[in-house]
Order: structure tokens, then sequence, then C-alpha cells
């Protein structure tokens, strides 16, 4: 069934007021645009990636390269979307953290975006 905004209502399950920079796992998911199957199909049970999807799939595995404090646990793949697990850990492996010394702390709900030159 295609998404339809007006049957399908979803609701966040964000904690309101909780701050996700914090150390834990986060279980994430990802929607392509307008959910249109562009990262792959399912092909006898098997995820056959288009260009996009190997895209996704190794910009995923390269998180932790360009944030040193993250591991990966499983992910996938799917037509439209993907599903992962992120650690967030609490030692930014030597990286120099300001707010662990009294400088500006992340607070709310929302993470600010980071964008990374890939």
């Amino acid at each position: 069934m295609k998404y339809n905004p007006k049957i399908h209502h979803r609701q966040s399950t964000r904690l309101r007021g909780y701050n996700y920079s914090q150390p834990g796992a986060y279980f994430i998911t990802i929607c392509t645009q307008h959910r249109e199957c562009n990262l792959g199909e399912i092909i006898n049970g098997e995820m056959k990636f288009t260009v996009r999807g190997l895209i996704v799939h190794e910009f995923w595995s390269n998180i932790p390269h360009h944030f040193p404090n993250v591991e990966l646990d499983e992910f996938i793949v799917m037509p439209n979307h993907v599903h992962g697990i992120i650690i967030i850990n609490d030692e930014l492996l030597g990286v120099h953290d300001d707010r662990k010394e009294g400088g500006d702390d992340i607070q709310g709900g929302e993470t600010p975006l980071t964008r990374v030159g890939f």
C-alpha cells in the first residue's frame, strides 16, 4: 500500500525535552522523498541495490569516520528507507568537547544538524 498522509497518521515518538545528542543507542529510520523505491528492489527475497542504494550503504558505513564518538550496530537498506542503530559514546576518542567543561550544552528535543562534506 502506498503511503497516504490522509489515512496514515504518523506521530513523533521523540520524547519532548530529551537530549538526543547524549550517549546511548538510537534506532533510526530514514525514508526516501515521497517514499519512492529508488534505493533498490527485493528480488527473490534479496535486496538488489540501485546506484543510490549503494551510495546510501557506503555513506552509512562511513558515519564513524566522520563522527569519532559514533559506532554502528545493525542496519539495513530497503527499497524506500533505511533502518539502523547508532551508538553515541560518551567519549569523543581524543576530540575536545567543550560541553564537558561548562561550555554551551545542547538542550531540548531537537539535535542540531551537522553538514558533512561527503
